[in-house]
């Protein structure tokens, strides 16, 4: 099963913006040519990749002029893993990576409600009793 993951813009402009990685992998700069183009100054034209080596997302630098980080630490000549919660900087842009599924998980809220049966009625529930005040 592949792993899912998207990118919440943080910071910079377009914060808010989402962005869901494809299993084959997403170019990011400031070309408009990129998978996720992206209008900071401080970008290359074709700033990082982010690949999938044995089904886990890793980010590459594609020889950046100032370069990628993943939580502060400079990603280098050798591939980075990432994982739910890291932050990616390139220039001025902050990027959160959030697991798709566990999104998409905590999304949904379970109110422990039974469904009801196909064209029956709500059961019916006894009034609640007044609590002891006065009389």
């Amino acid at each position: 099963m592949d792993r899912k993951i998207e990118l919440v813009q943080i910071s910079g402009a377009g914060a808010g913006r989402r962005c869901a990685v494809p299993g084959s992998g997403l170019r990011i700069g400031r070309a408009s040519s990129n998978d996720l183009c992206i209008p900071d100054e401080e970008l290359s034209r074709n700033h990082c990749l982010i690949e999938f080596a044995a089904e886990e997302p890793r980010i590459v630098d594609l020889a950046s002029a100032n370069g990628t980080y993943v939580n502060g630490v400079a990603v280098k000549s050798e591939p980075c893993a990432l994982h739910a919660g890291d932050v990616i900087e390139i220039g001025e842009t902050r990027l959160r990576v959030v697991d798709a599924g566990a999104e998409a998980q905590s999304a949904t809220v379970d109110l422990g409600l039974e469904p009801q049966a196909a064209g029956g009625n709500a059961p019916e529930t006894a009034p609640s009793k007044p609590s002891g005040g006065r009389r």
